[in-house]
């Protein structure tokens, strides 16, 4: 299966995630902060109302390592008509249609 949940305690697909991050952020917007791995499981565990949204590790079938993310938050005290979504795909493998995957998967979950 190309998605792959991300579970806060395997640092490994903490890392995956904080890797595409800072390789988007370097191309994006280099002067934000780069991702601490750390703060990130964090954030993955207890989001910031302890209700932390899903976040997925895309890997095409073709890929042998992850070339995306997907942040999905499901709003489950307020705001439940509302869907949060991020999207992040790896500098080197855009314009390939990954994002597109990534988008119908977004929907799918929804």
């Amino acid at each position: 299966m190309p998605f792959v949940r991300v579970k806060p305690d395997d640092m490994s697909q903490v890392s995956a995630v904080a890797s595409i991050e800072e390789a988007a952020r370097q191309v994006d917007d280099p002067d934000e902060f780069p991702p601490i791995t750390e703060m990130m499981a964090a954030q993955m565990r207890y989001g910031w109302d302890l209700d932390a949204p899903e976040h997925y590790l895309y890997m095409p079938d073709d890929a042998s390592d992850p070339v995306g993310t997907l942040v999905l938050d499901l709003p489950t005290r307020d705001n439940l008509h509302l869907v949060w979504v991020g999207i992040v795909v790896h500098p080197d493998h855009r314009r390939h249609g990954h994002g597109s995957v990534i988008m119908n998967e977004a929907l799918r979950l929804a």
